[in-house]
């Protein structure tokens, strides 16, 4: 950017040579754009013996001498004229080097004072910059010869650092040799094009949208915006760090940045030499009333921001000196449904206290059988070693229950995982009895003295509602998910438990963990020996457990509504926006399952041939391998079926 009608003009005088009078555009008649450094304090030279020893250099100094041929057969009759004299001169302070002044460049040869510092000054000091890229942009630009801004970096440049930082490279990894204030300008620059570009995207703004996340001191905001004509944008605001966790903290913060994306040239780095920073008041004042849809993680310090915003609590949490409200026009709140709806999956089920026992004695509790083989390596390898004695239906790959009690899945797959492989756990826990004779051996043999068919039968139906559950997080965790379906995923969510636990049970006949342990006790395969004693499991037939069973999921079900209802406040309100959708779904429908087809490629094939299913894992009549996860989609396709099938659900 060129602010050459800011600055005076050079005096003709401090220019030498003078040129000869001629009627074509000379040296002389070009007004410098940008002053010598006459006022600054510099050291004194010679300007006589430097004079003398620029008129002997003035024909190695030609302007047009660093353009190639072609570029100089197209110049006009003035622009040719003028390639043909030095671009040398001398000012008071030292050598000036015309076009770069004329292009309002940084540096001595701009400023005039070049050479001033050196004291054996030769020819080899002004050939040197004639070679600078800086030097050729700017006698391209004085000559008219299409050309970008004298002094910027070529495009490839900036493509190549915006290329290495979309990829992940830090500003030091962009760098061929080493970190440079070249590579800062260049990512700032390209940080101030991208925030341009939001800016107008939040002027033409009709109604918007902010998604907050902070975590471990850092608070990362995106947008979406809606023009009156529908166009929708959206981007990244900004990032804050070490900005404190309470609510008041992060609504200052979430100001911080706004109020950065409507300051224009902001926070540039060292030798920035450009206009000032300005804020756009009416900009982010704009930005701030048309704000309508707030989307947050469920932690109670962002439930309190959000209402501080919207002006519903006192905005002094923010700041003493805060007068108004952040998003005064803040109609929806919604949730980050990847953290929040992990509630699902550990609240529910201690509206009972059979149902809290259960989870406790097999997955949740330190003494409970899952965290026992979890966190030992003894008893895993005792596990591994029943799993592949016994080849499983499921395969022998099973090596890690996953109980780790952060992880969110920590809840439903040791649980299926028990279940799928109940035979194998019973023989393992079986060996521990005989072999141990320590704490450990004791809580195991009053675990099984304590098992009973009902309660393998309640931890099936808890397994088969987490893993409905699960879907729904995996849905909401996804970078590409589309708030405006999540409606449609919370309502799909409900039709499958009430399915499932409703009136019509269709856990019990459809394939899932329930029907999978029905089979196992109606087959008698769920037997060990405890004591010298030997236990055998049976399906119970009385109606009253299956009563006792349902009802309970019934209760577990109930707290899920209500879990659905806390965590996504203004449901019936996004509920009521799944008109405008365009996409032909049903509430019906959670997760689209991949089917997978396996041609029969090893059939009548000759057994001199090397082997081409090599490596792959066996195979079930349907096609799917006999693995958990192939398991898991055939049950979540069955529920899908039987869900379909089922008319008139309420």
């Amino acid at each position: 950017m060129s602010f050459s009608h800011c600055l005076p003009a050079l005096p003709k005088e401090e220019i030498t040579p003078k040129p000869k009078k001629r009627k074509e555009k000379r040296l002389s008649d070009i007004k410098l754009d940008k002053p010598t450094g006459d006022d600054e304090p510099v050291t004194k030279v010679d300007t006589a013996a430097l004079a003398k020893k620029v008129r002997d250099w003035q024909k190695n100094t030609v302007m047009g001498s660093c353009l190639d041929g072609s570029t100089l057969e197209h110049l006009g009759v003035a622009e040719k004229t003028l390639s043909e004299e030095s671009w040398l001169a001398v000012s008071k302070t030292g050598l000036l080097c015309i076009p770069c002044n004329r292009a309002s460049l940084n540096g001595a040869w701009s400023d005039g004072t070049a050479g001033s510092d050196v004291k054996d000054l030769r020819l080899w000091f002004v050939t040197k910059h004639a070679k600078s890229k800086s030097h050729v942009q700017a006698v391209k630009q004085m000559l008219k010869v299409n050309a970008g801004p004298a002094g910027a970096p070529a495009l490839s440049e900036f493509e190549d650092v915006l290329d290495q930082l979309q990829s992940g490279s830090s500003l030091r990894g962009t760098s061929k040799s080493s970190f440079s204030d070249k590579v800062a300008l260049i990512a700032w620059s390209l940080q101030e094009a991208a925030l341009c570009e939001i800016r107008e995207h939040l002027r033409n703004a009709q109604t918007l949208s902010l998604t907050r996340d902070a975590r471990r001191q850092r608070l990362l905001i995106r947008f979406g915006s809606c023009d009156g004509k529908g166009n929708s944008h959206a981007g990244i605001l900004g990032l804050v760090r070490d900005f404190g966790d309470n609510a008041g903290e992060i609504v200052k913060a979430t100001r911080h940045i706004l109020k950065r994306v409507c300051t224009s040239w902001g926070a540039p780095p060292r030798w920035y030499h450009g206009p000032p920073a300005y804020f756009n008041e009416e900009l982010f004042n704009y930005v701030r009333e048309h704000i309508e849809l707030l989307t947050t993680d469920a932690a109670a310090n962002e439930i309190l921001a959000s209402n501080i915003g919207a002006g519903h609590r006192s905005s002094k949490l923010e700041g003493d000196t805060v007068e108004t409200a952040l998003t005064p026009n803040l109609k929806m709140i919604g949730r980050d449904k990847a953290h929040s709806f992990r509630r699902l999956m550990t609240r529910p089920f201690k509206c009972d206290e059979y149902l809290d026992s259960i989870v406790d004695e097999f997955v949740t509790a330190k003494s409970s059988v899952v965290q026992r083989l979890h966190n030992s390596w003894d008893l895993k390898r005792i596990l591994t070693e029943e799993i592949e004695a016994a080849d499983p239906e499921l395969g022998t790959n099973m090596k890690s229950l996953r109980a780790a009690k952060h992880r969110f899945e920590s809840l439903a797959a040791p649980m299926g995982r028990c279940i799928l492989y109940l035979p194998q756990f019973l023989k393992t826990m079986q060996r521990i009895c005989e072999s141990r004779a320590d704490n450990i051996a004791t809580e195991t043999k009053a675990f099984l003295q304590g098992l009973t068919a009902e309660k393998l039968l309640q931890l099936s139906l808890l397994a088969d509602g987490l893993d409905e559950t699960m879907l729904l997080v995996r849905i909401v965790d996804a970078e590409s998910v589309d708030v405006a379906s999540l409606p449609l995923d919370i309502q799909a969510l409900v039709d499958r438990l009430h399915g499932l636990f409703g009136p019509d049970r269709l856990a019990l006949t459809t394939p899932g963990y329930t029907k999978y342990m029905t089979d196992l006790l109606q087959q008698g395969n769920v037997s060990y020996i405890v004591k010298g004693q030997v236990h055998r499991l049976r399906l119970p037939n009385a109606a009253a457990t299956m009563d006792r069973l349902f009802h309970r999921m019934g209760c577990w079900m109930k707290l899920v509504m209500e879990v659905l209802r806390t965590e996504w406040p203004d449901y019936t309100l996004f509920a009521s926006l799944g008109i405008f959708g365009l996409a032909k779904t049903t509430a019906k429908t959670t997760m689209a399952v991949t089917e997978f087809s396996v041609d029969d490629t090893t059939s009548g094939r000759d057994r001199t041939d090397e082997r081409i299913d090599k490596g792959l894992k066996r195979q079930t009549p349907d096609g799917e391998p006999n693995t958990i996860q192939a398991w898991l989609r055939k049950r979540r396709r069955g529920v899908d079926h039987a869900i379909q099938s089922v008319e008139n659900l309420d």
